[in-house]
C-alpha cells in the first residue's frame, strides 16, 4: 500500500477532530481532506452497523434497486437530496493499518476512481488547492471505503441504539465543511432513522454544559423531524421506561388443541384463582395424562391478549430443563446480550457462561418488567428447587389509587400438591359426557358418534 491510496469516509470520519485523532494514534500528521461524492445509485448510508459495545453506526447497504437523484430545495443548488457526499484524504499503509483497527466489524471496499466526484466548492484555499492536487493523483490511486461486516449488518434495536453522542460528532463534522445546508442534507441521505433513538450525551437534561453547538445540532435534526425521528429521541431514563422493560409475546406455550372439550368450569375457577393469588403460585395437580398441560395451555392462548401482556413457558421436568428453557428465552427475547470474540470478531451467542448467570439476567428481567405477565411451570417435580432457584424473588407492581395490584403471576402443574402454592385446584378424569364429546370433536367422521358411545361404554 502507497502513498497514493485514498480513503473515503462517510460517517463520523467526516468530523476532522474524529480523523486526526486517528492519524495520531499511527504516528502521523493528519492530511488534507477534501469534499467528495461517491457515485454509486445502487449504495445508501444507513444505520446499519451493529457495534459489539451496544449501539448503532453508520455504515454503507446495498439497495436492489438503484435510486435516483431528486433536487434538494435550499439555498445551495449543489446539493442534491441523495448525494452521498462524504470527505476524501490520502493515507499511508500505516495509517491504512490505523484506520482498519479503528473500523472494526467493516471491511475494507474499493471504489475506481470514476465513482468519485471531487466537490470543490467546500473548503479553504487550501482545501480548493488540494483537490486539484487529488484529482490528478486519482487516475492511478486505489480508493478505499468501509461497508459492514455481514455479520454486523443491522438495523437499530433496543439494544442497540442510535446515540446522539455519534450524531453529534457527525453533524458537527458536517457544519466544519459546509455548514447547515451540508448537515440538512448529510441528515437527509441517511436511512434507517429509528424509535431506538438514545440522547446518551452527559447531563442530557442541561446540554449547555457538554454538548458543543447543540442549539445548532437539534435545530437541524428538528427541521427535517420527518425524517431523522427527532421527536422519538429519549434521556436515558426515558427510554429505558419506553423500550426496556415492557416485554410481550408468548413463548414456549404448546399449541392450541383444535379439538379442545369442556373443562369450562375448571378455566373459570383457574381464572378467578390466577387474579385472586397475589404475589404466590396457582398449582393445578392431577394424575398424569389428565389433562393439566391442555388445560394450562388453553388458559394461556384463551388470556394472552386479554389478561396478560407476556406468557412465558417452563418445562418444569427438572431444573437443567428450566435453565435451558430460561437460556433459550432470554436469547430469543434479547435479555442475552450477544458477546463478542476478541480473537475471532465474532459474535457469540450469549454472554452468560453458567446457567446461576442466566437466571439471574431472567430474573432480573422479569423485576423490571411492567407488563403483566404469567409464568408458568409445566410438569414440576421438585417443587422447592423450582421455589429455591427458578422462582423471580421480587417484583414491580402497578400503583392504582390507594392500592397495589401485582404485575406476576405464577402456575404451576403437577402430579402432588405443594407446601408453596397458595392456591390449588385438583383436576379430575373426564366425566362421560365429556369424554364422548372429546370423542366426537376428535373424529373427523360426525357419522362415528356411534362408534365414540360404544367406545366410552
Amino acid at each position: 500500500m502507497t502513498a497514493s491510496d485514498f480513503l473515503f469516509g462517510y460517517g463520523s470520519i467526516i468530523n476532522n477532530s474524529s480523523r486526526q485523532s486517528t492519524s495520531q494514534d499511527a504516528g502521523k500528521e493528519i492530511e488534507v481532506a477534501v469534499v467528495a461524492e461517491l457515485v454509486d445509485s445502487s449504495l445508501e448510508r444507513c444505520w446499519c452497523f451493529r457495534s459489539h459495545t451496544g449501539f448503532t453506526a453508520l455504515g454503507l447497504r446495498r439497495l436492489n434497486e438503484k435510486k435516483t437523484h431528486v433536487n434538494f430545495n435550499n439555498k445551495n443548488d449543489n446539493i442534491r437530496q441523495n448525494a452521498l457526499l462524504g470527505v476524501l484524504f490520502p493515507v499511508e499503509s500505516g495509517v491504512m493499518a490505523q484506520y482498519d483497527i479503528r473500523e472494526v466489524g467493516y471491511m475494507r471496499f474499493e471504489v475506481s476512481s470514476e465513482q468519485i466526484l471531487i466537490k470543490e466548492e467546500y473548503g479553504s484555499d487550501n482545501v480548493r488547492q488540494k483537490a486539484e492536487e487529488y484529482k490528478l493523483k486519482l487516475q492511478t490511486a486505489r480508493i478505499w471505503t468501509y461497508i459492514p461486516d455481514e455479520s454486523r449488518a443491522k438495523f437499530p434495536d433496543k439494544d442497540h441504539p442510535i446515540l446522539q453522542s455519534y450524531v453529534d460528532i457527525c453533524i458537527r463534522g458536517c457544519l466544519e465543511w459546509g455548514g447547515a445546508p451540508f448537515a440538512q442534507n448529510f441528515l437527509l441521505t441517511v436511512s434507517g432513522w429509528s424509535e431506538f433513538y438514545l440522547d446518551d450525551t452527559p447531563n442530557s437534561r442541561r446540554p449547555w454544559i457538554h454538548r458543543k453547538d447543540f442549539k445548532v445540532i437539534d435545530g437541524i435534526l428538528e427541521s427535517v423531524a420527518d425524517h431523522t425521528k427527532f421527536s422519538e429521541r429519549r434521556h436515558p431514563e426515558e427510554y429505558s421506561s419506553r423500550h426496556m422493560f415492557n416485554m410481550t409475546g408468548i413463548w414456549g406455550v404448546p399449541n392450541r388443541q383444535p379439538n379442545y372439550t369442556g373443562r369450562l368450569n375448571e378455566l373459570a375457577q383457574l381464572h378467578e384463582k390466577v387474579l385472586a393469588t397475589e404475589n404466590g403460585i396457582v398449582e393445578i395437580i392431577g394424575m398424569g395424562g389428565v389433562g393439566k398441560t391442555t388445560l394450562v395451555s388453553e388458559y394461556c392462548h384463551l388470556h394472552i391478549l386479554s389478561e396478560f401482556s407476556l406468557v412465558v413457558w417452563f418445562r418444569a421436568e427438572s431444573g437443567s430443563s428450566i435453565a435451558s428453557d430460561m437460556r433459550r428465552f432470554g436469547s430469543e427475547f434479547g435479555i442475552l446480550r450477544q458477546k463478542n470474540d476478541v480473537k475471532s470478531n465474532k459474535l457469540l451467542q450469549d454472554s452468560c457462561d453458567d446457567d446461576a448467570s442466566v437466571i439471574e439476567e431472567i430474573h432480573r428481567s422479569f423485576f423490571k418488567c411492567r407488563s403483566n405477565y404469567l409464568l408458568v411451570f409445566d410438569n414440576v417435580i421438585d417443587h422447592d428447587e423450582v421455589v429455591r432457584y427458578f422462582l423471580p424473588k421480587g417484583q414491580q407492581i402497578n400503583m392504582d389509587g390507594s392500592s397495589t395490584k401485582s404485575l406476576r403471576h405464577i402456575l404451576f402443574t403437577s402430579r402432588v400438591s405443594s407446601k408453596a402454592a397458595g392456591n390449588s385446584l385438583f383436576l379430575s378424569c373426564f366425566q362421560r359426557d365429556e369424554s364422548l364429546l372429546y370423542l366426537r370433536n376428535s373424529l373427523s367422521n360426525r357419522t362415528n358418534s356411534h362408534l365414540a358411545q360404544q367406545m366410552v361404554t
